[in-house]
């Protein structure tokens, strides 16, 4: 993939950039052999043509001699200016290349963070390959352009026409964080939907999405296939929008999901409720009823957690609640290594596989397969 700003030195987002694909996966290939000895390491799936593999763009936006500029954070909180980024969608960036006439027409000033001025911080896009569907948040740091925003949205055809799901997100502190508790919908309607498969899924602003369509394909697909025998009950936890059970499971297979991310579950059960499940239910992790999963007698339980890994009470609960598998996502090996460890008395490890997210980077996604011992 050749990229004008990693070879101008401007972006080294993609660290491995100028090493041969191959090499790049390959080597994550060796790290989880490194830290999972006793599994078997399956082949690992990726993409070596990654242009135009994401669909979701978080970009930081600064002025420049008075223009308005989008690109990303470093490690240093500075901003690097990444307006075509070739692994963003094309979609995306056709879109960001018209949205300084949105920010120009509803008087958003640029926010710095070193002077604390300023209202619009981020523009988080989200792209639906297949319903070709966009969804935009601007993440302001304050209220005071919301009524703005709200008559550009009735005024413009245009803007109606290139999006399909529009909001503000408030994050009023001054910092690197980019999204805020409060969301307010400027658009009718409040989500999008991506299929894989033929499953389809929802996705609000706030939920969280797999940022390459073709490896979260594969990787859903993946775990349908390792749940298949032993999809007549599922346990899904950190289940976000359900992408992970309800691709997994039949019209028939009971359900249960847990997040603490409301709007998640929302989506989630408007996914289930489209594919006719009666028996799939999601609820948000305050409801986690322990003595009833201790009794349900789940086939799997599949875990999708962030970086962090699994929460202490989530790994005390896998310890207890029976099921014949577990399937666990993981963005970090090393916590995913740590977790193993800790559910080592109760769950043995079969394989792994890397699914590679975030090509000509370190970073990898890894599905985990284990069985209950006896």
């Amino acid at each position: 993939m050749f990229c004008r700003y990693f070879e101008n030195a401007v972006c080294r987002s993609c660290s491995w950039l100028d090493r041969p694909y191959i090499d790049t996966i390959q080597r994550k290939v060796e790290v989880l052999k490194q830290l999972f000895p006793e599994a078997e390491v399956l082949a690992p799936m990726g993409q070596q043509q990654a242009n135009g593999s994401r669909i979701r763009a978080k970009l930081a936006v600064f002025d420049v001699d008075g223009s308005v500029r989008f690109g990303f954070l470093d490690t240093e909180q500075r901003i690097v200016p990444v307006e075509d980024c070739p692994l963003h969608h094309p979609a995306i960036n056709e879109l960001v290349r018209w949205l300084p006439e949105i920010v120009d027409q509803c008087r958003l000033t640029p926010y710095s963070m070193t002077s604390d001025r300023g209202e619009l911080k981020f523009v988080v896009i989200t792209y639906s390959p297949t319903h070709q569907q966009m969804m935009v948040q601007l993440v302001l740091r304050s209220q005071e352009a919301v009524e703005r925003l709200k008559k550009m949205w009735r005024t413009s055809d245009e803007l109606r026409q290139r999006v399909t799901v529009f909001s503000a997100n408030v994050q009023p502190v001054r910092s690197s964080t980019i999204q805020g508790l409060l969301e307010i919908p400027i658009s009718e309607q409040t989500e999008i939907a991506v299929r894989y498969g033929t499953t389809e899924i929802f996705y609000r602003p706030l939920s969280f999405i797999q940022t390459n369509y073709q490896i979260a394909e594969q990787l859903y697909q993946a775990s349908a296939n390792a749940v298949h025998e032993n999809r007549e009950s599922i346990l899904d936890l950190y289940c976000g929008t359900g992408a992970f059970s309800l691709t997994a499971a039949c019209a028939e297979t009971k359900v249960s999901g847990f997040d603490s991310a409301s709007e998640s579950i929302d989506c989630a059960n408007k996914a289930a409720q489209a594919r006719s499940m009666p028996d799939a239910k999601f609820f948000t992790a305050s409801q986690i009823p322990r003595a009833t999963l201790q009794d349900e007698g789940y086939g799997t339980i599949i875990c999708n957690p962030p970086r962090r890994g699994l929460d202490i009470e989530i790994r005390e609960l896998l310890k207890d609640v029976s099921a014949r598998q577990l399937v666990y996502s993981s963005c970090n090996p090393e916590t995913l290594q740590r977790d193993v460890r800790e559910l080592a008395a109760n769950w043995q490890l079969r394989t792994v596989q890397t699914f590679d997210m975030f090509p000509f980077t370190p970073h990898q996604e890894v599905l985990a397969l284990l069985n209950r011992r006896s």
